[in-house]
């Protein structure tokens, strides 16, 4: 008896697979054919879309163009050597710059406006009478930035001198950029990404040997320090890299539209004889709309 049922057992799963496929065999077929399209393009499977896409074409001498410019746009600006008379000159509006900024914040903490005022005017007066000189003034503010034993806020005006020579001697090569187009705006983004991810790294390093520093032992602290001066130096590097960068992407990028790409027309499938995979057909009315 027990015989018998094991065995009628065997036989119920046998014929329950047997049903299973009959019933579900059709479908697993019509999977794998496409439907037919009845005029209108088939939804695509799994976002695959059927219709080839096509993107802007890009001219590669332009994009030569874009990239030649961007490294002369990326090189520092060389600092010319002036005059005897235009470098004494020079000399004395970077020390007027540097006394009317400090006399400027010492009497806005006071409470003096008006006085404060006057020190800023001339402040201002000796910040463009040194931005006019150009590339010849930057040899004395870069000096000057590069002392430690400057104020930090001598430093700081200096910094801001250098930084609007540079950007006017740069602004013919970002204006050049700007009439290539989209595709030197694509370039420049692409220089702008692997900035930002040489930043990162830089960063990392920078964290690293901080963290060695402050763990080194009294005999190699000084091995260590040289190891962190040397990463955050390459971090300072990198940032003004991202920083020049980014600039000239928001002026290149601005009003640079790529062309639209060319509409391809749709694929049509032709219709499908569903019989001969053992599905039967299914019938649809006018407008693809089943009955």
């Amino acid at each position: 008896m027990a015989r018998i049922v094991g065995r009628t057992k065997g036989w119920l799963w046998w014929f329950a697979g047997l049903f299973c496929s009959a019933l579900f065999g059709g479908r697993i077929a019509r999977a794998d054919v496409p439907p037919p399209p009845y005029g209108v393009e088939p939804r695509p499977a799994y976002g695959i879309s059927s219709r080839p896409r096509t993107g802007p074409v890009e001219d590669p001498v332009i994009r030569g163009r874009a990239e030649v410019l961007v490294e002369c746009f990326q090189k520092p600006v060389e600092a010319v050597e002036p005059p005897k008379e235009k470098a004494d000159e020079i000399a004395k509006r970077e020390k007027e710059l540097a006394t009317a900024a400090a006399d400027a914040e010492r009497l806005a903490k006071e409470g003096k406006g008006d006085e404060a005022r006057t020190a800023n005017e001339k402040r201002l007066a000796a910040f463009r009478a040194l931005s006019e000189a150009g590339p010849e003034a930057l040899g004395t503010l870069r000096e000057r930035a590069g002392d430690e034993k400057a104020p930090a806020s001598e430093k700081t005006q200096c910094g801001q001198v250098i930084a609007r020579i540079e950007a006017v001697a740069r602004a013919p090569v970002a204006d050049k950029l700007k009439g290539l187009g989209w595709t030197a705006a694509r370039v420049v983004n692409e220089r702008l990404q692997q900035a930002r991810n040489e930043t990162r790294e830089a960063e990392s390093r920078e964290q690293e040997a901080k963290r060695r520093l402050d763990g080194a032992a009294d005999d190699a602290k000084s091995e260590a320090k040289t190891e962190h001066d040397r990463a955050l130096e390459a971090l300072e590097k990198a940032r003004g890299t991202q920083t020049l960068l980014a600039g000239l992407y928001a002026h290149v990028s601005a009003g640079a539209v790529a062309p639209v790409a060319p509409v391809q027309p749709p694929v049509f499938r032709p219709p499908v004889d569903e019989s001969k995979y053992g599905a039967r057909p299914r019938p649809v009315a006018k407008y693809g709309v089943r009955r």
